[in-house]
C-alpha cells in the first residue's frame, strides 16, 4: 500500500514520536495526499530509540526541542512548497487550455479569412498584396477585417466563437 486516506493524519500532527513511527513502520508514501516520502528519509537520520543519559535530562530536552522546531519549520516549508506547487500547476493548466483555445481560434479566423478572400472580386483582388492581407489578418486582435474600406468589410461573415 503507497497511499492512505485517513481521519486525522497522523503526520500532521504535533507527536513526533507518532509521525516518525507511521513513517517508519509503513510503506505509506502519500498520507492524506502528503507525500510523506521524504520524512522517512528524515527520520531514519534521527536517533530515536536510545533513551538519553540520566544525567542528562536538560540536553535531551533540548535535543527534543530542536528536533521540534525544526520539525515544524520543516512542516511548514513543505506546506508553502505544495501549495506554491499547486498554485503553479493551476496556472501552467490554465495556460494550456488558453493556448488550445487560442488555436481553435486562430482556425475559425483562418477559414474566415479565406471565406473573405473568395468573395472578392478582381478589382478588389488589385487593391491586396500578399503583404498587405498579412498585415491585416495580423493586426486584428478580434479577428475581424480592419483597413479595408467598409463595402468590402460587410462581405465577411460575424466572427464565430
Amino acid at each position: 500500500m503507497q497511499q492512505l486516506n485517513v481521519d486525522g493524519n497522523p503526520v500532521c500532527s504535533d507527536n513526533i514520536k507518532l509521525q516518525a513511527e507511521v513513517v517508519e513502520y509503513t510503506t505509506v508514501t502519500l498520507l492524506d495526499g502528503v507525500n510523506i516520502g521524504s520524512l522517512k528519509d528524515q527520520f531514519s537520520a534521527l536517533p530515536m530509540s536510545k533513551p538519553p543519559p540520566a544525567d542528562e535530562p536538560l540536553k535531551s530536552t533540548l535535543k527534543q526541542a530542536v528536533r521540534e522546531a525544526m520539525w515544524h519549520n520543516l512542516k511548514a516549508q513543505e506546506k508553502k512548497h505544495n501549495s506554491n506547487l499547486r498554485y503553479m500547476h493551476k496556472k501552467l493548466l490554465n495556460m494550456l487550455v488558453d493556448m488550445d483555445e487560442f488555436r481553435e481560434q486562430t482556425e475559425v479566423d483562418t477559414e474566415a479569412w479565406c471565406s473573405y478572400i473568395d468573395t472578392l472580386s478582381a478589382e478588389e483582388l488589385n487593391g491586396l498584396s500578399v503583404s498587405k492581407i498579412r498585415a491585416l489578418a495580423l493586426a486584428a486582435p478580434d479577428g475581424s477585417i480592419m483597413g479595408i474600406d467598409d463595402k468590402i468589410a460587410r462581405k465577411r461573415p460575424p466572427r464565430k466563437k
